[in-house]
């Protein structure tokens, strides 16, 4: 389909940009995004210090995976088809390479490739994807040149084994010493050409392509996996284990499945988690705020993290556009606006700042964002709601003095809290306007946000830098402290 798609764009749309090797590439129409930080990015340097900090940690895919994968959000050194390749030949190494390579080239359109080193990456991300007919068939394409990388011969190989050419196999074979044989990274090709039984448990982060292949055309492959990280990975495990929930949650976060794999797999189940019974009453519904009252409604009891059920549930809020009217169910705004690629918050931010008080009422949690948002001084607010006093959001609001409480319970007074921000580290970060460093630091701050504190927000607020995409930062990571308090 790549190939049509990119005929029928090549006769639309000449202005096809080139690369290095005159690569011909162009790329589908991207989704917004809420984080452009990497615009600000001036030198490669930068960008590697800051994918270092952060890829091993738990946020990696929800602070970064978004924007790498948006081909119109690229550093001030580079343009969007340069940061495509360098990208590429970035992640391929790496151990979620997957993860951002296949949503690169899922988004682009190309027919092939004159750097072999762009074609090696694809062919082992369409292996990744289980994709091996359209792997044989990229590789039948490919001259020479194109394709001269050291492991092709496992491609080869590969596709000769789809095709059951195993004598053609063995004869090549023949003509390897011992050297060449080793370069193949295989330990079952000989025994299974020879017809052997491979009855032995196979740990799959110990095979190559081969071997995985091999193990994928066996009704009865005993396989052992520590963590799936492809999908061919996912195809292999199932052959012989049932999926879990805690399982396909983590294959979800780490988004080596989409929603729609997800909420398949969930189907899977013998017991419905609350997370599919959540998304079918939802796709049930056509009013908005009916959709938005269930999401409420689970969100307490869904297991899913409060950002990955954001990105689940995003289609089914797709084409809404809030409104006044919606506002009542500003837990549930809260949720939909943490997605990367909607519009969400920017459109909550409007709506806030453009309504008057009085259309809010008893809305604290409305007014309290309202007036954060606003520069306007205002008359005093006050909240009657004493439950307010559990969300470290709304006491945030009162350190800021955008709100006070006019009953206190003394229930819920607490006389000692932990601070788990650096005052001066921020201060400096400020001083020297380290965006790099304080994006950094929020999405380290954000993997304890369920231990965060009023104190904590009242001091990132304090020495927050002047910078839009910080400051959309800072908002979600405050959502998130106060959506783990209900």
């Amino acid at each position: 389909m790549k190939i049509f798609f990119f005929i029928f764009l090549s006769i639309l749309a000449p202005n096809i940009s080139k690369a290095n090797f005159e690569e011909d590439i162009a790329f589908q129409l991207q989704t917004v995004s809420q984080n452009n930080l990497i615009t600000e990015i001036e030198q490669q340097q930068d960008l590697l210090n800051l994918i270092e900090q952060i890829e091993y940690k738990d946020n990696f895919f929800y602070s970064l995976f978004d924007p790498l994968t948006n081909s119109d959000i690229f550093p001030k050194y580079s343009n969007s088809n340069d940061f495509f390749f360098e990208k590429i030949k970035l992640f391929s190494n790496k151990t979620y390479g997957f993860q951002i390579n296949s949503n690169l080239f899922e988004k682009a359109l190309f027919e092939k490739f004159q750097d072999p080193e762009l074609n090696q990456a694809y062919l082992h991300t369409l292996f990744r994807l289980n994709q091996i007919e359209n792997l044989c068939e990229y590789l039948g394409r490919l001259d020479a040149n194109q394709k001269n990388f050291d492991n092709v011969i496992e491609f080869n190989i590969i596709c000769l084994l789809k095709d059951n050419q195993n004598q053609q196999i063995s004869l090549l074979l023949e003509i390897y010493n011992d050297d060449d044989f080793k370069k193949l990274n295989t330990i079952l090709l000989i025994d299974y050409l020879n017809k052997k039984d491979l009855n032995d448990q196979f740990n799959l982060s110990q095979l190559g392509m081969i071997d995985l292949f091999i193990l994928s055309i066996k009704d009865d492959a005993n396989i052992y996996v520590e963590n799936i990280s492809n999908i061919f990975e996912l195809e292999l495990y199932r052959k012989s284990n049932e999926l879990k929930l805690y399982e396909l949650n983590y294959l979800f976060k780490n988004r080596i499945i989409n929603s729609s794999q997800y909420l398949s797999l969930l189907s899977n189940l013998k017991d419905k988690p609350k997370e599919l019974l959540m998304f079918n009453e939802i796709n049930k519904e056509i009013n908005y705020n009916n959709k938005l009252a269930i999401l409420e409604k689970y969100t307490s009891e869904i297991q899913l993290d409060l950002y990955d059920l954001s990105r689940l549930i995003y289609d089914q809020f797709r084409e809404m556009r809030i409104t006044s009217r919606n506002l009542k169910y500003i837990n549930a705004l809260i949720i939909i606006s943490l997605y990367e690629n909607s519009s969400f918050l920017e459109n909550l931010k409007v709506i806030l700042t453009e309504i008057s008080e009085e259309n809010l009422e008893d809305n604290y949690l409305a007014l309290g964002l309202k007036r954060y948002l606003s520069s306007n001084s205002q008359s005093e607010l006050y909240s009657d709601d004493k439950n307010d006093l559990k969300s470290p959001l709304m006491r945030f609001f009162f350190l800021n003095g955008d709100l006070k409480f006019a009953n206190l319970d003394k229930s819920l007074i607490e006389e000692n809290k932990d601070i788990l921000v650096d005052p001066v580290y921020l201060f400096n970060l400020s001083e020297n306007f380290n965006l790099i460093e304080s994006y950094i630091y929020y999405i380290q701050l954000s993997e304890d946000y369920y231990s965060l504190n009023e104190f904590d927000l009242y001091f990132i607020n304090k020495y927050l830098i002047n910078n839009e995409y910080l400051k959309n930062e800072f908002i979600k990571l405050f959502f998130k402290v106060h959506l783990s308090n209900l």
